[in-house]
């Protein structure tokens, strides 16, 4: 009871001050072990500033009993400041005077432990004495023992006839954190009453907030008997899933927080009493089992902190339920992987740690049968599944620790488990084995089904099955054997079976079903890439397999023996003669050479009898063995290896006698560093063109940076011109993806002449004849080394590609090359030059010289001469920039305006009102006259240009554009609105009627950033060329009613701080008032509106405190708007933030109490992000600062009631 007392601000029954200074008296003396503390005079009597003294200790204690009252804390705060100035003083005259020496000065009271009372008693502390401040917290928070029993043996009857009583009603209708500091209260008592533990089922059972808090907070495992008799631990308690819209919400057990508690006490050591009746609970709730993974989650983490010998076997037997249900294993299966299966296999395990660590390993590689459709690039059924999430199941497996233990104290049992596991995944044909038999009269269909190690064949013929047959142990027959047994089921079916191209492929596809598993199991890459994530995922078959690997690899380190009679099982027994376990023999074997060798040779001996060397299947795995251990055969091995060879692949003799010699290409780069067959290797290398690199990798994904080239960089800058082109020209590669190609030598052609660009344009005219993708890559190798400040010949390349766009060879096709991968054409080209041209006239800085013009001009009239229509353009909201960005048309066109630009800037005078001759202004009129859609998006994009160039001409044409077709005005207004909007009165009302037309028929355009129309209009509404009253654009906008549109218009308004910050003083204000005003309009046309979509403009309105003056009462009103929304939509976080910014802003009284109201009316989620509590913290302190403490403690509760805690601490700071 006493630690109860020391919770909260409850005094002893005192009724004068005579009786507090005894207390204080007692406790000090209790305190310091002392009994030199002793009241000072008598009532009566003048006290000089102190009430006790201690002439042992040189301390002197001044005492105040103040009784606290709601509201009267400042009256109290402001009494003891003066009162300690009043006594102090006397006690400093009363002390020097008498030469008393003490030198502390303790002031003591039963008021709060005040900031600003302790900050006036550090004031007057000096080097001869300190004055300290002594509230009633830090007086309880010592409180000792026997002054408790002494002072408090009165209050403590009361305290228990109150938890008597049905006090319930009382405080729930005090504030909720003034009921959760009742429960801290309570739980503080080591030993609660039966009347304290009814006070808190109750409040509990009254509001589930209350039963989260007081399990979050319990910790005590003398309340588990209570809870236990109380029924909270009981089965039926466990949670259903919850039904919502998007699926299902699984409910949290609060209890189980409390026993994860008592089993981490347990885990060090106390509360070991209650583990049986736990694991009972585990065991009750588990056979009664709901589908709620958050329980069995935790169950997994108590039993993972009891002790080893307290978890049995039945209780680890529940393991399949805790992993089952219709959800996510995730949580479970990370517990059960990282923590539980850890704990029995430890460094030094009992048997009985084994047997149970079997177990757990048992259960985590079952698999569940069943019908389950696999999502994937195809959708499929599968027959199998796993409940355990793959990586924590690999991760546990693979940890090296794990791993060593589970071979070194673990059966081989494991190993025939995760087989068979394996086999079944393998041979999963959800549907069966399907094929088609013709014969000259009708069609069989044969569906074989895999049944243990059996085969159910049915016959069918017309949907009907006239048959069915079982072939037993199929996998003791081989390939010859199982065609023959399916030739006597039709046989006894009197069907004659017909020896054609699709019968014969029908039974390949069954037989090589039936020896080499499914389709979907197969991978072309090594065993050793079976932890790799670029060749292999995280299912189950790709995972079990991975850890069989492993596994066996550990056994071959660890336990030799046992090793090589599984690997020999393995090798000969038909149950496994998957090529896979074949495969994986293969690997241990190079993985463990030394120990294993004499299996190889078992394997291999008389001329390779499993075709270990022909069959593709093996060929990556026994190459890798045989590259890591080349140097270690032996003569004997090397003469068995150096047999099979001679013999030559052992296939099909069609097939063989094709490429023997390519086949041994393999081995000898296998074997590449022994002398006898290093020079087979390098011969037959140079004459396949592939070497070891290309086996060392094979089915490897590659992460390359594009197509490879058969040469660097450095090696063509060594090369002459003349030597590129003929290599250029002699360059004819095969088209297979691993070989060097067309494209990527182009393109290291291109990265050369960005390298040394002056090299290739001073001889620039041998590339004359080249291919399109040479002259595309050379385009664009100029283009980059003059972006990057290299220099070269313009005038020669100017005039090479002059000559070559004129070469009827280029214009006619004939510069296509086979096997260019890209099929580059002469548009690539033709873009390429236009983009070179841009950047040699882009700026005036780093540009070509102006006497090249000319030829400049004599290009792009070519260009755009041989411009064509591009039927292209289908969308009609599109992204029209980035269209013509990227393409032919675009690209010149783009060229013709920097090149207008260029002359305009430094041939005509700057006041002239034309800058471009008549042949320049052809260029944009001639491509409009062949409706080239780029002319159009070009006009809009860069009518500000046109209008340096010729603004008689660009206002005939945006006029011209009113009534223009619909596709091409698109295309203009799309150009258009990405550029900047019109810069004055004038241009703005020429492109009124377009604006007009966009937002009648509600164009949309894929924008950028805060590119577009609505950038527009909100511009000639922050300058004033329209206001609300005049009905212009923006009144358009608003009374076309396009919530989306609107919301765009408000999100972009919003985000302007950074315009408001350039503006004068008086420019602000009427900044200010605009925004307002159309803050109102649109808050009153959205305030009830009830769909979602208008929802979000009036949630978004909220965001424009950001540009507001002040938190005033007209703003707080628009707010509150806004905040009736739910939080699932609203901007929370820009609100706290912008409150935050403005509440130092105009009257503090003022914006506290609107700060207040707005707070309140916010409907934050339980879900409220973490981020902004620092921000909310300052926004409560700052109510609290100004006189608005019922709103910051409505705020305060509403938050701890949702669980959002972190103002706890200034709520009862401030009570």
């Amino acid at each position: 009871m006493k630690s109860l007392i020391e919770q909260m601000q409850i005094l002893p029954p005192w009724n004068d001050d005579v009786k507090f200074e005894t207390f204080i008296t007692s406790y000090f003396n209790d305190l310091e072990n002392t009994l030199s503390y002793d009241r000072f005079g008598r009532l009566g009597q003048k006290q000089f500033g102190l009430d006790i003294y201690s002439i042992e200790k040189k301390t002197v204690i001044q005492c105040k009993l103040k009784l606290i009252r709601g509201g009267n804390d400042e009256r109290i705060r402001k009494e003891l400041i003066d009162e300690l100035d009043k006594d102090f003083n006397s006690f400093l005259a009363y002390n020097e005077s008498n030469k008393l020496g003490y030198n502390k000065f303790i002031f003591a009271s039963t008021f709060y432990s005040d900031t600003h009372i302790a900050t006036e008693c550090s004031k007057r502390s000096n080097d001869t004495i300190t004055v300290e401040y002594w509230g009633w917290e830090k007086i309880q928070s010592n409180l000792p023992e026997k002054v408790f029993k002494t002072y408090y043996s009165e209050f403590l009857g009361f305290l228990e006839e109150f938890y008597q009583k049905d006090n319930l009603p009382y405080l729930n209708n005090t504030e909720y954190i003034q009921d959760t500091n009742t429960i801290d209260f309570i739980l503080k008592d080591n030993h609660p009453s039966k009347n304290q533990a009814n006070f808190v089922t109750k409040l509990m059972n009254s509001d589930r907030d209350y039963r989260r808090y007081f399990y979050t907070r319990i910790d005590n495992p003398n309340w588990f008997h209570i809870l236990k008799n109380k029924e909270e631990f009981n089965h039926s308690n466990n949670p259903l899933p919850i039904q919502v819209n998007d699926g299902f919400q699984i409910p949290y057990w609060e209890p189980l927080t409390y026993l994860e508690k008592l089993s981490i006490h347990i885990k060090n050591g106390k509360a070991t009493e209650l583990i049986d009746e736990i694991i009972n609970i585990i065991k009750v709730v588990s056979e009664n089992p709901i589908d709620n993974y958050r329980t069995w989650y935790l169950f997994i983490r108590i039993l993972s902190n009891f002790p080893n010998q307290n978890i049995t076997v039945d209780i680890l037997n529940y393991i399949p339920v805790w992993l089952g249900g219709k959800f996510d294993t995730m949580i479970q299966s990370s517990e059960v992987c990282q923590n539980l299966l850890p704990k029995f296999l430890n460094e030094n395990p009992t048997t009985d740690d084994i047997i149970k660590a079997e177990l757990i390993i048992k259960h985590l590689l079952t698999l569940e049968k069943g019908e389950f459709l696999k999502k994937g690039f195809t959708d499929r059924h599968e027959s199998y599944r796993s409940r355990v999430y793959m990586h924590y199941l690999k991760d546990a497996f693979t940890e090296k620790s794990n791993l060593e233990r589970i071979t070194k104290y673990c059966s081989s049992d494991i190993v025939f488990q995760l087989i068979e596991s394996i086999k079944k995944l393998r041979f999963d044909f959800p549907d069966g084995i399907n094929i088609k038999i013709k014969t000259e009269v009708t069609e069989y269909d044969i569906k074989t089904e895999i049944v243990n190690s059996d085969l159910l064949v049915n016959l069918i013929n017309d949907n009907q099955i006239i048959s069915t047959t079982t072939i037993s142990d199929f996998e003791k027959l081989d390939k010859n054997s199982i065609r023959e047994k399916y030739g006597q089921i039709l046989l006894g079916n009197n069907i004659t079976f017909t020896e054609n191209d699709d019968n014969n492929f029908n039974f390949e596809i069954l037989i090589n079903a039936l020896l080499n598993g499914s389709y979907y199991t197969f991978s072309d890459s090594s065993i050793s890439k079976l932890d790799d994530r670029y060749h292999h995922g995280e299912s189950p078959n790709e995972v079990f397999s991975l850890i069989l690997r492993d596994i066996l690899n550990q056994f071959a380190k660890e336990k030799t023996d046992i090793a090589i009679a599984i690997l020999k099982d393995i090798s000969s027994n038909p149950k496994y003669r998957l090529p896979f376990f074949q495969r994986i023999v293969l690997y241990v074997i190079g993985e463990n050479w030394n120990s294993l060798r004499n299996l190889f040779m078992e394997l291999i001996s008389e001329s390779d009898p499993k075709k270990l060397f022909s069959d593709y299947h093996y060929q990556n795995d026994l190459y890798e063995l045989l590259n890591k251990n080349q140097e270690h055969l032996n003569e004997e091995e090397l003469a068995a290896i150096q047999h099979i060879l001679e013999i030559g692949p052992q296939e099909e003799k069609e097939k063989a006698d094709s490429y023997p010699d390519y086949w041994r290409l393999r081995w000898y780069s296998a074997l590449r560093k022994l002398p006898q067959y290093s020079e087979l290797y390098t011969s037959f290398s140079k004459q396949f063109g592939r070497t070891h690199d290309d086996f060392d990798h094979e089915n490897e994904v590659r992460i390359t940076a594009g197509d490879r080239s058969p040469m660097t960089t450095e090696e063509i800058l060594e090369m002459s011109n003349d030597n590129i082109v003929e290599y250029i020209h002699s360059f004819k590669p095969k088209d297979r993806w691993e070989e060097p190609t067309i494209s990527g030598f182009s393109g290291m052609l291109g990265k050369a002449i960005e390298t040394e660009p002056l090299k290739f344009s001073e001889e620039i005219d041998v590339y004359k004849d080249v291919y399109y993708i040479y002259a595309y890559h050379i385009a664009n190798g100029f283009r980059d080394a003059w972006k990057n400040k290299r220099s070269f010949n313009w005038d020669k390349v100017l005039h090479y590609f002059l000559k070559y766009l004129k070469d009827e060879r280029f214009r006619n096709g004939q510069f296509s090359i086979e096997n260019d991968g890209w099929r580059a054409t002469s548009d690539w080209v033709i873009g390429s030059v236009a983009n070179l041209l841009t950047e040699g006239m882009q700026s005036d800085n780093n540009a070509f010289d102006k006497e090249l013009l000319p030829i400049a001009k004599k290009i792009l009239q070519l260009l755009v001469e041989d411009l064509e229509l591009k039927d292209d353009v289908k969308e009609t909201n599109m992204d029209y920039p980035t269209y013509s960005l990227n393409s032919t048309a675009g690209k010149v066109l783009r060229a013709c305006i920097d090149y207008a630009l260029r002359v305009g800037r430094n041939s005509y005078p700057k006041d002239s009102s034309v800058k471009w001759d008549n042949e320049t202004k052809e260029f944009f009129e001639s491509a409009a006259k062949k409706n080239i859609i780029d002319s159009y998006i070009l006009t809009g994009w860069y009518y500000q240009q046109f209008y340096f160039l010729d603004s008689d001409w660009i206002s005939n044409k945006i006029q011209s554009y009113y009534e223009v077709e619909e596709k091409y005005w698109l295309a203009f207004i799309g150009g258009f609105t990405f550029s900047n909007p019109p810069f004055n009165n004038t241009v703005y009302k020429l492109f009124y009627p377009h604006y007009e037309r966009a937002i009648k028929n509600n164009i949309s355009f894929k924008s950028h950033y805060d590119h577009g129309i609505i950038r527009h209009i909100a511009a000639f509404y922050f300058w004033g060329y329209e206001d609300l009253q005049s009905k212009g654009l923006l009144s358009l906008i608003i009374d076309e009613n396009n919530p989306n549109t609107i919301l765009e218009l408000v999100n972009f308004i919003w985000r302007q701080e950074k315009y408001i910050n350039g503006l004068k003083e008086d420019e602000v204000k009427r900044f200010e008032k605009i925004i307002f005003e159309l803050w109102t309009l649109l808050a009153i046309k959205y305030e009830n509106t009830t769909t979602e979509e208008e929802q979000k403009v009036l949630i978004a309105l909220s965001n424009l405190l950001e540009l507001a003056p002040e938190i005033n009462d007209e703003y707080t009103n628009l707010v509150l708007k806004s905040t009736k929304i739910p939080e699932k939509d609203f901007h929370t976080h820009y609100l706290i933030e912008n409150l935050n910014k403005k509440k130092d802003k105009g009257d503090r009284n003022v914006t506290a109490k609107n700060i207040g109201i707005i707070l309140n009316s916010i409907q934050f989620t339980p879900y409220f992000s973490s981020t902004d509590n620092k921000l909310i913290v300052d926004l409560v302190t700052f109510l609290y600062q100004n006189g608005q403490k019922p709103a910051a403690n409505e705020f305060c509760n509403k938050m701890a009631k949702q669980g959002h805690e972190f103002l706890k601490d200034i709520y009862n700071k401030n009570q």
